[in-house]
């Protein structure tokens, strides 16, 4: 009798569960990728709002309780600190260029070069804010501005660029990359002081930034004055 009822018993259809299983998977998968996208882009959402949201609340609070009475009316007297406060709320102006250069290393008597190692850096030049001079020209209606030279702030070589071409393999050893490091950091420290293009470009990206710090400022309190920029250094 029970010989006839496991008989009749319906057979498994493993086939079947495995594709339920495959299916679920699958579903898991995308659910998880689905997280991961999702969670990026709002840490990335996030992070972007933090980058705005400093600067956008101070300079609503420096207009509302710097420039703005509390009967609503704006202080029409130009003078050096509420104009300098407007730089305050950033502090420090830099950009940031990255730099790709090659070394030739030599031995001590410089005879023979041992290898040659190609690395990429980072070049960080910019400004102080607190060393713009403010003049206000109150007979011609003018706010002077002079921007100092920027400066060279920052050289950092990137490690994990570097990259070696050895003369023969002898000279491939555990000390090289220590000295490789050292002698590309100093390399960058030095081609940074006459990047003249470089130079150029940061003292123009300072002058926009303080030009687009300033004027909706001025154009909003005081449109009959008109800004003017100048550069440091006698130009």
């Amino acid at each position: 009798m029970s010989e006839d009822i496991r008989k009749k018993q319906p057979k498994k259809k493993p086939g079947k569960i495995k594709t339920v299983l495959i299916v679920v998977v699958g579903l898991l998968c995308m659910a998880f990728v689905l997280l991961i996208i999702f969670r990026n882009e709002v840490k990335r959402l996030i992070n972007h709002e933090l980058d705005k949201k400093p600067m956008a609340e101070e300079i609503e609070d420096f207009y509302n309780d710097d420039l703005v009475g509390e009967e609503g009316h704006v202080d029409e007297t130009i003078s050096e600190t509420n104009i300098r406060k407007v730089f305050e709320i950033s502090g420090l102006q830099t950009a940031d260029y990255i730099y790709n250069s090659v070394v030739r290393v030599y031995n001590e008597d410089e005879s023979e070069i041992l290898y040659y190692v190609s690395y990429e850096g980072t070049i960080t030049a910019g400004i102080d804010f607190k060393d713009i001079e403010i003049e206000t020209d109150e007979e011609n209606k003018r706010i002077i501005l002079t921007i100092p030279e920027v400066e060279i702030q920052d050289t950092i070589v990137n490690a994990g660029t570097l990259d070696f071409i050895f003369m023969k393999d002898k000279y491939d050893k555990e000390e090289t990359y220590n000295e490789a490091y050292n002698l590309c950091q100093k390399d960058l420290d030095e081609k940074s002081k006459y990047e003249e293009e470089l130079m150029i470009n940061a003292q123009e990206n300072a002058e926009q930034v303080v030009k687009a710090l300033t004027s909706p400022w001025i154009e909003q309190l005081y449109p009959e004055y008109i800004l003017e920029i100048r550069k440091g250094g006698g130009e």
